[in-house]
């Protein structure tokens, strides 16, 4: 959805705040809500769901027209100047026999400001309250109850989701998900219209009115910018007669022609033994067991041969020095990964040997080993490439494919080519504790726990909550469109049928009609199905559940439903890092910082003070001198761990306060540092100080 995106700031206007304000003569243009976030705030924004690029680079708006108090919907595209002549209302007309529903007074907009005015079909025209909005905006369905920052959340959050193997079409659902597809670019449309000729899974051959076949090619395994799998199908059939603009294929986000990202649970608004604490959410193991949030994820590794060497060789084979068969046991016979290899942590993708031709001032010593031995010497480097930790996964595709140089490049290689290895690897990802999970109206949280399903809570039916909420967060975000999805999502699952509510349900007629619907509903599915539980009199939408440990019944009533989650790529396997040894520093022999340079757990000032705070000396000990710069303590607890024939003797000097004696010394200042050894058993002795 880039496309859609505007920029109207530049390098010398971007320090201006009045850009970043609404305007009212943006009502129709340019989204409300959706814009990015940072220093771009207000600055980058998105375009409305209805408009028209006309000539020039002038916007346009679709307005339905009103006639005899009726709405006209059909093709009516204004510019700014002609919204001027018209007065522009956002509710529809409705005529009836009550006299709350036949009020003349309207407030319309008309010449960049709000007015009250009498009502008259002449030049008046209507906007949609769907129109202010993007059209991730209007992916969510009670988006009148929501704080306008935990919508703009929402929709950030829905573009950020993972797609998911086993997803269902959601229950509640706002009639914008067919639409959304044919904007997208991972899809396939009809440019005429035509017959197919043949339709397979790599591409459709289609026959058009004039007798011209066009091909469509399909893309089958393609990696996303989110490292996901952009996998295409065909939705047509051989001999079936398609129109223009049809969508002819659909990805891994398309349930039946509609946009679908993950699935609908049963969640109960509550606590389970301090588990929810800080946003945090429970999962039943139903939802792991079925896998309802596997996703599929992609890697792929490129290497170039002779790429950036003028002079040097570099080649694949499977004799690379220092390795054993069991590491080179998943490599063919040029050195590269079988397909549908399993790789680990520390496995082999391909072997790249290095042959570097003498230079200039070696070139006499190898001449001189030649004529005494007879044997030339080779500076061979190993430059193969392997897994790093947290990448496994299986080989799933491998490419090899020559690319011609042109005359501009630095180097030159043989016949102007160099080769290309391109291996792609594919993982499947469960849920795990750590996982991002959110919904469509800004709520998100870690997943911490996963319960098992007979300890979880369970309504009278005997039906247990698939995820646990904290209720705590709904009131202080503001975002109540949570809950209408989950009573309007309970009554769907009950009734097996999928609700589309308006958005013009309570400006059309009064405030509480959505609530009373919503009760409506239940008591009569109470009635129909004889639950009797399903409609509590006294606390209509809350249900009486039972502890599912001991069977006791709850205190108070909660709130269950059905609602629909998705899985975020923020994943904790692509976050997670340890390491037992590594590399240091070269003058501190500190660990080293960062999960690219493998580095290790390092402790500043705060960290320390917490550990203070606590009295976990000993733990401190360890954290500031054995994982630390202590490099005599460091190999003696190596020692000790591996072999056990030493003793843990106490810690040294760190190399930190050796550094700090040599700046004293630079400062013409002597100070020495002694240690008390005992000579018999060749240990340090502690030094005690008396104050």
């Amino acid at each position: 959805m880039h496309k859609y995106k505007l920029n109207n700031y530049n390098s010398f206007s971007k320090g201006i705040l009045n850009l970043r304000e609404i305007c009212l003569n943006q009502l129709g243009k340019l989204c409300l809500i959706d814009t990015t976030e940072g220093i771009n705030c207000g600055l980058v924004v998105s375009f409305a769901k209805h408009i028209r690029i006309y000539k020039k680079g002038i916007i346009q708006v679709y307005f339905s027209s009103i006639f005899k108090n009726k709405t006209k919907e059909f093709l009516n595209f204004k510019t700014s100047l002609d919204q001027e002549l018209y007065l522009i209302q956002f509710n529809n007309i409705n005529l009836r026999k009550n006299k709350i529903f036949n009020e003349n007074v309207r407030l319309v907009y008309n010449k960049n400001n709000f007015r009250i005015k009498f009502f008259s079909n002449k030049k008046s025209i209507l906007l949609k309250f769907t129109d202010l909005f993007s059209f991730t905006e209007n992916l969510i369905p009670f988006i009148k109850y929501n704080d306008p920052a935990r919508c703009l959340m929402g929709a950030k959050m829905q573009s950020q989701s993972v797609p998911l193997l086993n997803k269902k079409k959601s229950f509640v659902i706002t009639g914008y998900e067919k639409e959304i597809i044919t904007k997208s670019d991972t899809t396939i449309k009809a440019l005429q219209e035509g017959i197919v000729l043949n339709a397979s899974s790599l591409k459709i051959h289609i026959k058009d009115l004039f007798n011209r076949e066009i091909v469509y090619y399909l893309s089958k395994y393609k990696k996303s910018n989110q490292n996901t799998i952009i996998h295409q199908k065909p939705l047509v059939w051989n001999g079936e007669r398609v129109f223009t603009n049809q969508l002819l294929t659909q990805h891994q986000d398309i349930i039946d022609s509609e946009f679908a990202i993950g699935n609908n649970l049963l969640i109960y608004y509550g606590n389970f033994c301090g588990y929810d604490f800080e946003d945090a959410v429970i999962v039943s193991k139903r939802v792991l067991y079925q896998q309802l949030f596997s996703s599929l994820h992609m890697d792929i590794y490129e290497f170039n041969f002779c790429y950036n060497n003028e002079n040097d060789i570099e080649f694949s084979t499977l004799e690379i020095p220092k390795q054993s068969y069991y590491i080179k046991k998943n490599l063919d016979s040029l050195g590269i990964i079988k397909e549908g290899e399993k790789i680990l942590t520390g496995s082999i993708l391909l072997t790249k040997i290095k042959v570097a031709k003498p230079t200039y001032i070696y070139k006499s010593i190898f001449k001189l080993i030649y004529s005494i031995f007879g044997k030339t010497i080779r500076n061979i480097k190993d430059n193969s490439l392997y897994i790093q930790t947290g990448k496994s996964g299986r080989v799933s595709k491998i490419e090899l494919f020559l690319v011609n140089i042109n005359s501009r490049h630095k180097y030159k290689t043989y016949n102007n080519s160099y080769l290309k290895c391109r291996i792609f690897i594919c993982k499947q990802r469960f849920l795990t504790v750590g996982d991002k999970l959110c919904g469509r109206y800004g709520n998100k949280g870690i997943l911490s726990y996963i319960a098992e399903n007979a300890d979880l809570p369970f309504l009278q039916n005997s039906f247990y909550p698939d995820i646990i909420v904290g209720a705590l967060g709904i009131p202080s975000r503001m975002n109540l469109g949570q809950l209408f999805e989950a009573l309007v999502g309970k009554i769907s699952f009950s009734y097996n049928i999928r609700i589309l509510p308006s958005f013009t349900t309570s400006s059309n007629l009064y405030f509480n009609y959505l609530k009373i619907l919503i009760y409506n509903f239940l008591m009569f599915n109470n009635f129909k199905k004889g639950f009797n539980w399903l409609y509590n009199f006294n606390l209509p939408g809350k249900f009486i559940i039972r502890d599912g440990r001991t069977g006791v019944k709850l205190k108070s009533s909660v709130l269950c439903g059905v609602s629909r989650y998705s899985k975020l790529i923020h994943m904790i396997k692509d976050k997670l890092h340890f390491r037992t040894t590594g590399p240091y520093t070269e003058i501190l022999q500190q660990p080293l910082k960062g999960k690219k340079n493998l580095g290790g757990q390092r402790f500043g000032e705060m960290e320390i003070w917490a550990l203070e705070a606590f009295g976990a000396s000993y733990n401190l000990k360890e954290i500031l001198n054995y994982k630390s710069d202590d490099c005599f303590a460091r190999n003696n607890l190596k020692e000790y761990l591996l072999f056990r024939n030493t003793e843990l003797q106490n810690s040294t000097i760190t190399e930190s306060f050796r550094v700090i004696l040599k700046e004293f010394n630079g400062l013409i200042l002597n100070l020495e540092l002694f240690l008390i050894t005992d000579d018999l058993e060749e240990n340090y002795l502690n030094l005690t100080i008396n104050y």
